[in-house]
This record gives C-alpha cells, sequence and structure tokens, in this order.
C-alpha cells in the first residue's frame, strides 16, 4: 500500500512539473507575441511622420 501511495505521489509530481513547463513556455510565447506587436506598432508609427 505505503509502495502504490509513493508511486502515485511521484506520479502527481512528475505532471505538476509538466504543467509548469507548459505554462512557463506559454508564457514566454505571449511575452514574445507582445514583443513582437509592440516593435511593428512602433515601425508604423515611426514611418507616419
Amino acid at each position: 500500500m505505503r509502495a502504490r501511495r509513493a508511486e502515485a505521489a511521484a506520479i502527481v509530481q512528475k505532471n505538476a512539473n509538466l504543467a509548469n513547463g507548459f505554462a512557463t513556455i506559454q508564457q514566454n510565447n505571449t511575452q514574445a507575441t507582445g514583443d513582437l506587436i509592440s516593435k511593428i506598432a512602433m515601425q508604423r508609427m515611426s514611418k507616419r511622420v
């Protein structure tokens, strides 16, 4: 019983680590997209003047 509980805890921990990894990747993607959009906006603004 104890072995099974330890195994379940390990699986839960592994899933939590995976979820955190995906969350970090998503956050980085969002940040990069925001940077791109602001770069394009700045370029467009500077071209108009």
